[in-house]
This record gives structure tokens, C-alpha cells and sequence, in this order.
């Protein structure tokens, strides 16, 4: 079957024309560019991601300005995924939001340098990480970094006005002895942070008076005694190693409507009947059951594994709407 044309392609439906896109731009031709590169001129969403996600497959100077470089993108916005495509963002002329998600291989920061209008940065990081180099770009509205053995100079985090998501994750057997630097987070509305402990000081999580979700990794917590009230939070996950006590939640985060347990061990589920606004409760763990017979009588929808064999199920009233990851 012949190759359509790109003027050809504008026929075809929007997930036709993509299918078509990505399969030619998969095969790394580069006889195939400027054939891609009329396609470019197609704005639709699913055609235009398709080219992007092409790039991976080509030498990155030439496909950026053989096929991206008039491309519009979609809404201009583009994510990187190899450090390779970095140096070669300027030849895209409609650029005007960068993602960079990079997840083979620690990064240094310094990789960030060129990047124009960087939005979103997830990178895996390792040993001492200054996030000073993040100030340079300010519209940043998501860091997302995972495995240093500690962060410097996290005032910085001042200089990102629009900053909304922030997870920021240590190496295992590293812990935060303090939280003090989300006092220049003001407005983080999403927050995920691993190395928690007994002796972290998390005083400061009181005071994101944006913050909906929140999410725990790796270390123990312990309970919650002790820890400042976060009126706004709206749902928190847990993904931790040893055991969550779950006393004293509601006082933590009195108008939580979810939560995210996975593979973390409780004891005892019956302090979510503490939390008046609880509507959700999602159990992702397939290998060690939890006994739900404190939920008996609950309104909530919970959803979990059928095969992870849950002590109590059966004796759930109508008031808990069971949905199954595993069906």
C-alpha cells in the first residue's frame, strides 16, 4: 500500500493520519524528512504529537530543523525525553513551553541551562544537588526530582512564582531533618517527598495553604501525632516501606476526601472513619492483604485487587461502592 501524501493525510481522520505519522517516523529513514516535515504542517493534536515523539528515532539536529522546525506543536508546547534534543530547541520557531522528562540515567542540573521557556522538569539526580540552577527559569511549574542524597540551596525554590508541583525525592537511607524550605513554596498545590522520619521537622507542611495533594515515599512515618493541621489538603498517598499508623490523620488533614495506599502496611484502617469528607479509598497492593472490617458501615467507594485477598470484604455494607483493579 502506497504512502499517501501529506496533502493525501489531511483526508484521513485525525487518528489515521497519526497511526500513519508515527510508523513512518519510527523507521529512522532519513529519506523520510521531508515527507514528515509536510505532515508538519497538519495541526492536529494527535499528528503533531506523533512527529514529537519521532524525534527519539532520528539524528536530532536534522529532524529538529528538517520537521520540527516550522511545526506548530501543540499550543507550541513540546516535552523532551533524550538530552540530545536539548541543544537543538532553537530551531524550533512556534517553541513556547518546554517539558524536559528524562528517566534513564541520573542528570545534573546543568543539562537544563539551554532550555528556553522550561515548564516541567522531571529528571532522576544523584549525590549533592544545588537546585540553584532551577532560578533560571522562572516559569517553571513543576520539579520533579528523584535521588539525591540532599538538596542544597532550596531557598531558590523562592524564585519560581508559579511553581504547583513539587516532589522531591532522596536516596534510600537519606532523610530530611526539616521541611523548613516549604516556606518559599507558597504555592504548591501538589506535593510528593520521600526520607520522612521519626526526627523530621514537618511544621512547616501547616503552612501551604494551597496544597490539595500530598503524597508520602519510601521511609516509615510513624503516626501523625504531633504534625501541624493542613486544612486544605484534599488527598494524600502513602508508598511507604514499614508499617502507617494512621492515628491522628483527621487532625493532620481533617478535610481529606482520598486516600492512596500503596503497598504500605496498616494495622488498623478504623481511623479514616475520623475523616468526615473520606469518599475514596484506593488500596494498590496485590500481595499483602489488609483487614477492612473497620470499614463496615462506611460510604465510600473503595477500589483494590480482588486477588490480594482482603480480610472483610464480603461483610462491607451498601454504603461501599467496590471497584476492582483486577477485573
Amino acid at each position: 500500500m502506497s504512502r499517501p501524501s501529506p496533502e493525501e493525510l489531511l483526508e484521513l481522520s485525525e487518528e489515521a493520519a497519526a497511526a500513519v505519522v508515527e510508523e513512518v517516523a519510527r523507521g529512522g529513514g532519513v529519506g523520510d524528512l521531508p515527507w514528515l516535515a509536510g505532515c508538519a504542517r497538519d495541526g492536529r493534536q494527535r499528528v503533531q504529537e506523533a512527529l514529537v515523539d519521532g524525534w527519539r528515532w532520528h539524528e536530532p539536529r536534522g529532524y529538529a530543523e528538517a520537521v520540527l522546525a516550522g511545526a506548530p506543536l501543540v499550543d507550541g508546547a513540546i516535552t523532551v525525553v533524550d538530552p540530545a534534543q536539548i541543544p537543538h530547541l532553537e530551531a524550533l520557531r512556534h517553541l513556547s513551553g518546554v517539558s524536559v522528562v528524562i528517566g534513564a540515567g541520573a542528570q545534573p542540573l546543568a543539562v537544563l541551562a539551554d532550555v528556553p521557556h522550561l515548564t516541567w522538569v522531571t529528571l532522576k539526580v544523584d549525590g549533592e544537588v544545588s537546585l540553584a540552577p532551577l532560578a533560571a527559569h522562572p516559569r517553571l511549574e513543576a520539579v520533579e526530582l528523584e535521588g539525591a542524597d540532599g538538596y542544597a540551596d532550596l531557598d531558590r525554590l523562592g524564585e519560581l512564582p508559579g511553581l504547583a508541583y513539587l516532589h522531591l525525592g532522596l536516596a534510600p537511607g537519606r532523610t530530611w531533618k526539616s521541611l523548613d524550605f516549604l516556606a518559599h513554596c507558597p504555592n504548591v498545590e501538589s506535593l510528593r517527598l520521600s526520607g520522612l522520619d521519626d526526627a523530621t521537622d514537618r511544621s512547616a507542611l501547616g503552612g501551604l495553604e494551597h496544597l490539595v495533594d500530598l503524597g508520602f515515599f519510601e521511609h516509615p512515618i510513624g503516626g501523625f501525632e504531633g504534625w501541624p493541621t493542613s486544612e486544605s489538603a484534599a488527598s494524600l498517598y502513602f508508598a511507604l516501606s514499614g508499617e502507617l499508623d494512621l492515628d491522628g490523620i483527621a487532625d493532620f488533614a481533617p478535610n481529606t476526601g482520598r486516600v492512596g495506599l500503596y503497598n504500605t502496611r496498616v494495622a488498623d484502617l478504623e481511623p479514616l472513619l475520623d475523616l468526615e469528607w473520606l469518599a475514596e479509598l484506593a488500596i494498590y497492593d496485590e500481595t499483602d492483604p489488609l483487614d477492612l472490617t473497620p470499614l463496615t458501615g462506611a460510604s465510600l467507594r473503595l477500589t483494590l485487587f480482588r486477588s490480594a485477598g482482603h480480610v472483610g470484604v464480603d461483610g462491607l455494607g451498601p454504603g461501599v461502592e467496590l471497584r476492582y483493579l483486577d477485573d
